[in-house]
């Protein structure tokens, strides 16, 4: 599926109650005191930078790439990576048309890592921190073969990304820090034993007695009494990236509730988030929960059941899950600057 840069979640600038600190790297000093040689020296840093691919940008975009095929060919990938790191398979298997083999992906994920270190700028460790937290989540099994890199083995990430001058960390870079350190370290984590305990191939499996892995991350994204905050953001972040694949809108095209299900989590999430100026509390912290996870949930969510409503008979127009979707567009378009209801 493909996704629109534009985010869905629109934050009021009223209430983004956090000024994020952001650096520019050596020169900014320079650039302060002799703006035009700062700048000058800022451009040519950024080349020599862009020419030795040095950035977590750089891994990060070799491994999207490595799973950039059709819908068919990610999810067998998929699959080989979990049977590979999950199986003990000792000759790691190279899907069809791919020009890497499973094993070459520990090499990208090791090249990230060491971005996330606290001996780089802050700025680079919050944007190696994002690219895990999204890696990781988007192309489940993922975590296994970051855990192959040695100087991962029997470690606290948590405690090694941590920074002298921590205290000084504002939400967003300590948020993702926590997350990130989750995604990779935590494996005590329900959401982690969930996904890595199927193959990526059953993730589209909707139960009509018990629940499937959907429902499950569904519930927890949804908890906020029972669960952490930490469990919810992993579950969110999961549940897109699963409902990026195709087998969970083919396999449920012809039932109903699934959509029905996601469709009202979709809505409690965007509700709890309080941007809403119609709901009660609208000046809740919205750090405490992950904005980007939920936009990519609900990005993932509208493009399945768009897929769904393209095919509805007259007779299925008044389908729950289609009033829950237009509902949902609803609350987006209220939360548009400038925008009236």
């Amino acid at each position: 599926m493909a996704f629109s840069d534009q985010a869905l979640i629109c934050i009021p600038a009223n209430q983004q109650q956090v000024m994020f600190r952001t650096t520019h790297g050596p020169s900014s000093f320079i650039g302060k005191t002799y703006s035009k040689l700062g700048v000058r020296f800022e451009r040519a840093a950024g080349k020599l930078c862009t020419m030795n691919k040095i950035g977590p940008e750089f891994p990060t975009k070799d491994l999207d790439n490595a799973f950039s095929g059709d819908p068919e060919l990610k999810l067998k990938q998929l699959c080989d990576v979990y049977a590979f790191y999950t199986q003990k398979q000792q000759t790691p298997p190279m899907p069809n048309n791919c020009d890497w083999e499973v094993g070459d992906l520990v090499k990208y994920c090791s090249r990230l890592i060491k971005y996330a270190s606290p001996t780089k700028s802050i700025k680079t460790q919050l944007e190696a921190f994002k690219s895990i937290v999204r890696l990781t989540t988007s192309y489940p099994g993922l975590r296994l073969a970051f855990l192959r890199d040695p100087s991962l083995r029997n470690i606290n990430l948590d405690i090694i990304w941590k920074r002298q001058d921590d205290g000084w960390m504002d939400e967003e870079w300590r948020l993702f820090r926590h997350l990130a350190a989750s995604c990779i370290g935590n494996q005590q984590l329900e959401v982690i034993r969930v996904v890595e305990g199927i193959t990526p191939a059953a993730f589209g499996t909707f139960y009509p007695h018990s629940k499937g892995i959907v429902e499950k991350f569904l519930a927890i994204a949804v908890d906020t009494v029972l669960t952490d905050g930490i469990q919810r953001m992993t579950a969110i972040r999961y549940l897109g990236g699963i409902l990026q694949m195709r087998p969970f809108w083919i396999e449920n095209r012809n039932q109903g509730m699934p959509g029905e299900k996601l469709l009202r989590g979709s809505v409690v999430l965007v509700e709890n988030l309080g941007l809403d100026p119609s709901m009660p509390n609208p000046s809740r912290n919205i750090l405490s929960t992950d904005v980007e996870g939920i936009d990519i949930l609900i990005q993932a969510v509208l493009v399945g059941v768009r897929g769904w409503a393209m095919q509805i008979t007259p007779l299925q127009q008044d389908a729950a899950w289609l009033q829950l979707a237009f509902k949902l567009l609803d609350i987006l378009d209220g939360l548009i600057p400038g925008k009236k209801r």
